[in-house]
């Protein structure tokens, strides 16, 4: 019987869901800077997994968020997705969402163990970058949570990269 690192149970969960409500392959382990990243998903998409109930810990939480961020940056990926939600059997977990916006990436807190912002964010951006949905207004508020009225500097932004 091989052991497993606690934050494997998270990262082996999450690619499953994933697997099982998208039908989409996921890249486990991927480089990322100085570090690894535990999952990547159409090249759009960067997860970032801890051992259920870490993220509970201010200081870890804190920690977590500031090697996503790097992570995001050095793939140059546009979504990512920090959790600690482990599934049935674990408390409901983190689960938090990183948009870019404006040079930076905006912080979204989901409800705790909410996996359809996981899926969701997962299936728009994903779409996105395979090419089977174009941005237009009321995708972008609807999709991204961009307020009405910076809808059009965020569609200049996404088309100057």
């Amino acid at each position: 019987m091989s052991y497993r690192k606690p934050h494997e149970i998270t990262r082996d969960y999450i690619r499953k869901l994933i697997e099982k409500e998208l039908g989409l392959e996921t890249i486990p382990e991927v480089r990322a800077g100085e570090g690894w990243a535990d999952i990547e998903v159409c090249g759009m998409v960067l997860i970032e997994c801890k051992s259920p109930g870490e993220l509970r810990s201010k200081a870890k939480l804190e920690e977590a968020k500031k090697q996503l961020l790097e992570y995001l940056k050095h793939r140059g990926l546009p979504a990512g997705i920090l959790t600690d939600h482990a599934g049935p059997g674990y408390p409901p977990g983190k689960i938090i969402r990183y948009i870019r916006r404006n040079m930076g990436y905006q912080e979204i807190v989901e409800k705790d163990g909410d996996e359809l912002a996981i899926i969701e964010t997962i299936r728009v951006y994903c779409e996105l970058g395979m090419g089977k949905k174009e941005l237009t207004p009321e995708n972008v508020v609807r999709d991204f949570g961009i307020d009405w009225r910076n809808v059009n500097v965020y569609l200049k932004e996404v088309d100057s990269k």
